[in-house]
This record gives C-alpha cells, sequence and structure tokens, in this order.
C-alpha cells in the first residue's frame, strides 16, 4: 500500500501572510520611531540654540555694563558705554537686522565702525530694549529686555521657539 499522506515541509499561505503581516507592523512601528526621534532631535535643537544666544546675549550685556567705567548714552535698541580701557571705549551693544552686535573702540578685532554679532545667524533676535533706571549721578543702572526666536521647517513639521529675558546691571564703582 502506498501512503498518500506524505509530510510537507514548508509554510501554508496562511502562515506566510500571517509571518509578512507581522514584519510589517514592526517595519512600521521602528521607521515611524526613526522618523519620531529625527523630529524631536530638530526640535530640541532649536530650543537650544535660542536658550544658548539668550543667554550669551544676556551674560554679556551684563558684564560690559558692570564692567563700564560710565554711561555715554542709551538708546532704546542701543547703549554706548564708557570704559577706562582705551581699546574698549566706547563699548557699543546695540541691535539691528535682527541680530545683536557689540563693537569696542575705534581698532581690534571688533571696532565700533565694523561690529562683531553676539547673536548666531540661526536665531532672529525680535527685539532688544534698553531703559535707563539711574536715579541722579549715582548709582548707574541699566533695564534690558531681549527677546529671540527661531523657527525650523522640516520636512513635515515646522518648530518655533521664542526665548525672553530681562535683568538689569548696575556700573560697579572703581
Amino acid at each position: 500500500m502506498i501512503n498518500l499522506y506524505i509530510k510537507q515541509k514548508g509554510f501554508s499561505l496562511i502562515e506566510l501572510i500571517l509571518y509578512v503581516a507581522l514584519l510589517a507592523i514592526i517595519v512600521t512601528s521602528l521607521v515611524t520611531f526613526g522618523v519620531d526621534v529625527v523630529l524631536i532631535r530638530s526640535k530640541n535643537r532649536v530650543e537650544q540654540e535660542v536658550i544658548a544666544n539668550t543667554r550669551l546675549v544676556a551674560k554679556r550685556i551684563d558684564f560690559e555694563i558692570r564692567n563700564a567705567s560710565a554711561i555715554n548714552s542709551v538708546g532704546a535698541q542701543s547703549i554706548s558705554l564708557a570704559n577706562t580701557a582705551a581699546i574698549k571705549n566706547p563699548t557699543i551693544i546695540s541691535f539691528s537686522g535682527g541680530r545683536i552686535t557689540i563693537g569696542w573702540g575705534s581698532s581690534g578685532n571688533c571696532p565700533t565702525a565694523t561690529p562683531c554679532f553676539l547673536t548666531s545667524s540661526d536665531v532672529t533676535v525680535q527685539s532688544l530694549l534698553f531703559d535707563d533706571m539711574s536715579s541722579g549721578t549715582h548709582p548707574q543702572s541699566i533695564k534690558y529686555e531681549v527677546v529671540v526666536k527661531s523657527q525650523l521647517s522640516g520636512a513635515s513639521k515646522s518648530y518655533y521657539y521664542k526665548e525672553y529675558a530681562t535683568g538689569s546691571a548696575e556700573i560697579r564703582s572703581k
């Protein structure tokens, strides 16, 4: 007698469909996770760039005001500070074209005629405001407010982040 039932090795069509479906679910999940990681990284980069620029500007303004010998003039968007060091006299911090600049004296790396940027080109400064809070001649105090923003547009999303910083500084008596 011939055995009609031969044991076959391999997959049935139903098993193959199930394996392909499970593989498709796993691959789709991994791709979605990968895309989310890339988008979160972009968002964090935008936030960190804005925060770093805002902190740098605030710390630099504090430093320059505290180490100045006097205030020459205060405008809404610029300040001119006198300094005892001739190479840094005057020190001018100003806002123009979405960037904050600083210039020292008439020579050196960043003279007032061609000042250097304090903010990177990856961010935009929305506003920089100075206010003279001095009463009389002493103490000379300046209040400032800076707003920095950035927007990064990716393939499918756009990230926007804005940071505010306000502070005040007094000229140290020397």
